[in-house]
């Protein structure tokens, strides 16, 4: 039982990892085309 809890617990930080990268990501896209309009 306390070895599935830690288990869950790692799989949800590489998910907070994943999604700080996605929004990180598109950020810069954002910025990207920003500076393509100016």
């Amino acid at each position: 039982m306390y070895n599935m809890h830690k288990e869950s617990r790692s799989g949800n930080k590489k998910n907070e990892q994943f999604y700080e990268r996605r929004e990180l990501f598109s950020k810069n896209k954002l910025i990207k085309k920003v500076k393509k309009k100016i």
